[in-house]
């Protein structure tokens, strides 16, 4: 499962060495361990040897891996972990192991997705106790024997908002890793992904990549999961054959991405709340991809700013630091 530090390490197993057990790793999606989690798809190797050693790096004891199944552990935001079987033996899994355990991580991600949920219902019961306590608090003359209940009542909602928001920050997939890349190659990568969902919908995609840009600092697979969590409320928002704009641009020291759509909008009185943590805008929603979005873009020093007009549509503009370029060196 994902640490907070970005770490995939060992919570549960059978049937590893003492050393693969205290083991942990980064995923990258280069390798089939990244491209599991971070894609995510299943994936089932039934010949190791036919695979290139890079793309097995952080698969644990890979020099006796003959064959394994990797199923990602997730909810509709958030990656949580990978769900691994391996054998010394070549072929060894068939169709229904693969089934199997894709099911098996489905349901592990259902029971995160509940908690989230059990979570977004009590969040509001709590705040309110503890609202209606410091109200009651300020009404009690200071002899009172009764404010001493009514902090103890403050202090324990308190507690339990912590948690709530715990259930959350300690589920976000954090991948700390920065290196120089082409947002252009992102963006491209991440419509890649959803592209499907894109022309079901018989959406009128648009995009206009700038060629100038400089290089950002940034962490691939994280950026990649903010693109994709745009274009997909992008989609939400609208209905069959609506129009759907991306583009990038440099505007001074920054890169600047937007992402348009002819969508509904979004309320007014909606919008100062777009990033708080469980507020959405769906009836069903869990209320974490926004806030999940604003979390990695301010992890990357950037800006992330929201402009929609109800019936007309949303314009959502990220700005991010470019890498500053070599200057050059004169004799």
């Amino acid at each position: 499962m994902l640490d907070e530090d970005g770490q995939l390490t060992i919570k549960s197993y059978r049937g590893l060495t003492r050393i693969a057990q205290i083991l942990s790793t980064k995923p990258e999606i280069n390798t089939l361990l990244g491209q599991c989690l971070l894609t995510p798809q299943v994936i089932s190797v039934s010949d190791t040897s036919l695979m290139g050693r890079d793309r097995l790096e952080g698969l644990l004891e890979e020099e006796t891996l003959a064959s394994f199944v990797l199923a990602p552990i997730t909810t509709e935001t958030l990656a949580l972990g990978v769900l691994t079987a391996a054998s010394s033996q070549k072929g060894y899994f068939a169709r229904e192991h693969v089934e199997f355990f894709q099911s098996l991580a489905g349901q592990l991600g259902a029971a995160v997705r509940s908690a989230q949920q059990v979570a977004h219902q009590i969040r509001n019961p709590v705040h309110a106790i503890g609202g209606f306590a410091h109200l009651l608090l300020k009404k009690l003359p200071q002899d009172s024997d009764t404010r001493n209940y009514a902090e103890i009542i403050i202090k324990e909602a308190k507690r339990l908002e912590q948690m709530v928001s715990e259930v959350i920050e300690t589920s976000v997939i954090f991948i700390p890793r920065e290196e120089e890349q082409d947002i252009n190659q992102v963006v491209r990568g991440a419509l890649g992904i959803i592209r499907s969902k894109i022309e079901e919908k018989q959406v009128d995609l648009k995009v206009e990549l700038a060629e100038d840009l400089p290089p950002l600092t940034m962490d691939v697979g994280n950026m990649k999961r903010v693109i994709l969590q745009l274009v997909a409320n992008a989609l939400d928002a609208m209905f069959f054959g609506g129009r759907l704009k991306l583009s990038t641009r440099r505007q001074n020291e920054m890169v600047e991405i937007k992402v348009e759509d002819n969508g509904k909008g979004i309320p007014p009185h909606m919008l100062p709340h777009i990033f708080d943590t469980f507020f959405s805008t769906k009836p069903s929603g869990p209320g974490l991809g926004l806030p999940i979005v604003h979390k990695i873009i301010t992890q990357h020093r950037g800006q992330i700013s929201i402009d929609s007009k109800l019936n007309i549509g949303t314009t959502v503009t990220i700005k991010l630091p470019a890498t500053k370029e070599p200057e050059s060196v004169q004799d």
